[in-house]
């Protein structure tokens, strides 16, 4: 999946974006938001104030939220430590903690695609090891027809974990100006 993302030149500094060559993200109209996995308290809180962040520069872009069929999947994850990641191709469908018994925080329920439970496992992947910065936090574009990476966009600036409700704006801000769609007017 990495090989077919092409990277693009971030006119945002600390930003870097990657995008499938030939796919236009115009043309898809929906969205929902995959859990990210951790399920931890403090988690409840971040995850909100990104999903409300991304919301808006999505909406701004004319994708409206969509639970029960959406046409992309979001994936959000931010790493605090400096770490070697093994990641599997296509990513949103082999994860390790895909599996029935994983559950949403009921907080964030109205977010979250209806049925990300079902997500079919991958038998068979592309094995890659990926170095993240501490704090790096990187935002998925992921086809749900296709089930594959469309778009990513990452900031491997540290964020730092005390001022995280304040900058979390920022960073997505800054990420979503390198996204393909333009905001509508």
């Amino acid at each position: 999946m990495i090989g077919l993302l092409a990277a693009t030149c971030s006119r945002t500094p600390g930003v870097n974006t990657a995008k499938v060559p030939g796919v236009d993200l115009s043309s898809y109209a929906t969205y929902a938001y995959l859990p990210s996995g951790d399920t931890a308290g403090y988690r409840v809180a971040f995850d909100e104030t990104v999903i409300q962040e991304v919301n808006q520069e999505m909406q701004a872009r004319g994708y409206r939220l969509d639970r029960e069929n959406p046409d992309l999947l979001v994936l959000f994850r931010s790493f605090y430590q400096e770490a070697t990641a093994i990641e599997r191709t296509p990513i949103y469908s082999s994860y390790d903690y895909y599996r029935p018994d994983l559950l949403a925080p009921i907080t964030l329920e109205e977010y979250y695609y209806a049925r990300y439970y079902l997500i079919d496992r991958v038998r068979g992947s592309y094995i890659r090891e990926v170095e993240y910065s501490q704090g790096s936090f990187v935002v998925d574009i992921i086809d749900t027809s296709t089930k594959e990476i469309i778009w990513r966009g990452w900031s491997p600036t540290s964020v730092d974990p005390l001022a995280l409700q304040s900058s979390i704006g920022s960073y997505v801000d800054n990420i979503f100006e390198e996204y393909p769609v333009p905001p509508q007017e």
